[in-house]
């Protein structure tokens, strides 16, 4: 028994290690799934293979377990990337840039947050783990 609630205890703990903020890539969807499960939509806007500190926050922000937790719990997260040298769908980049019009995106990462029908509530830029967890706290 003992050696069974071990390895219980280990999946558990190597499970959340490996956990990721599961991102949607259509705001559409995510609106469903903000509106079925009452969370707001956090909506992040990216130069993932570009922009120094998109790059930063995706290694220490959005890897940091708390924020993955608290995300993956309290809201639905979109992912909307604009990238330079990664190639997306051209269905996939015009969708991303017309939310970045919709939104008035002036530079990136921006982070919005947004109810399911699409009004934005706030917004932040770069931020730390723990001051963007603060921030998450808020909503």
């Amino acid at each position: 028994m003992k050696k069974f609630l071990m390895t219980l205890f280990a999946l558990a703990v190597f499970g959340l290690c490996g956990a990721e903020i599961n991102w949607l890539e259509d705001m559409g969807k995510a609106a469903e799934v903000a509106k079925k499960e009452k969370k707001p939509i956090l909506i992040l806007f990216t130069g993932s293979d570009w922009c120094p500190p998109c790059m930063r926050m995706a290694k220490e922000t959005w890897s940091n377990q708390q924020v993955i937790g608290y995300v993956n719990k309290h809201y639905v997260p979109l992912l909307v990337d604009m990238p330079k040298r990664k190639l997306l769908t051209h269905e996939q980049a015009k969708k991303n840039n017309q939310l970045a019009e919709k939104y008035k995106l002036q530079f990136v990462p921006t982070i919005i947050v947004v109810d399911a029908a699409g009004e934005e509530k706030a917004r932040t830029g770069f931020n730390t783990p723990d001051d963007f967890l603060k921030f998450l706290k808020k909503f």
